[in-house]
């Protein structure tokens, strides 16, 4: 499973954009030269960062102890190596659950690693195991985390990006527009662009959701891919503040009404 070009993607698609951004808060500052070097050197920054991350996704390997090596008879071969980890199991808040090690350097012929919170495996069913990692590999393999965050960033970025553009240009908007459309047209339309941004970034987000539950179908049962969607939504959950619970429990409901309105055509 070839996954290098995934973390350079991250890096490649967002830093134009950061820089653009970057660049127009950098000509709003004038003169003030203070500003602009601090403008820069947060972008720099965070290029640095993201750079840095990208070259091991999620985490460092490193950081992955108590790794012992098990055999998972999945459906499909991916080749990669699973592991169960215990400093996965350390804090509950944090859920984690299964992990695909994405380093961007690694030896040739070197197999993927796949990590499996090791109190998930101890506690649940191999079904649940095989499920869970075959649900992330599957996930890596189509980009899936990719596609979502990008769709989150970079419109976001635009967004940004045009705002910046209208207070750089706002001589020249005046001059061809009024003060109507910049002060009062300008912000109505900032609003409502983020807001589909949102609406349409949340929909897309359980678009991936719903492909990644429809795929577990065709290599396991319908009883057993809800049960897993019940126990993965109560792992994830357990520790969250209980307002929050109405809401994502209606999230659950729905993701198994569409799986069993997709079976049952």
């Amino acid at each position: 499973m070839k996954t290098k070009h995934t973390n350079i993607m991250y890096s490649l698609l967002i830093i134009p954009f950061l820089l653009m951004t970057t660049l127009l808060a950098s000509s709003l500052a004038g003169s003030r030269v203070w500003l602009v070097v601090i403008f820069w050197a947060a972008s720099l920054f965070c290029v640095f960062t993201l750079i840095k991350k990208t070259l091991h996704l999620p985490r460092p390997k490193k950081e992955y102890s108590g790794l012992t090596k098990i055999t998972l008879d999945l459906p499909i071969d991916y080749g990669v190596e699973i592991y169960t980890c215990e400093s996965m199991a350390k804090y509950d808040f944090m859920a984690r659950e299964v992990e695909v090690l994405l380093p961007f350097f690694s030896k040739k012929g070197e197999s993927l690693t796949c990590a499996i919170n090791a109190t998930l495996y101890e506690e649940e069913s191999e079904s649940y195991s095989k499920i869970a990692c075959m649900r992330e590999l599957e996930k890596v393999k189509s980009q899936s985390t990719l596609k979502v965050f990008l769709f989150l960033i970079i419109p976001l970025l635009t967004i940004i990006s045009l705002i910046l553009s209208v207070f750089v240009f706002e001589e020249f908007l005046l001059e061809i527009t009024s003060h109507f459309f910049v002060n009062f047209v300008c912000p109505v339309l900032t609003v409502l662009l983020l807001s589909c941004h949102f609406f349409l970034w949340n929909r897309f987000m359980g678009m991936q959701e719903t492909k990644l539950d429809r795929f577990l179908l065709k290599y396991f049962s319908e009883k057993e891919v809800i049960s897993y969607i019940t126990k993965n939504e109560d792992f994830k959950g357990r520790n969250e503040n209980e307002k929050y619970k109405a809401f994502n429990d209606h999230y659950l409901q729905k993701r198994i009404d569409s799986l069993l309105t997709y079976v049952r055509r």
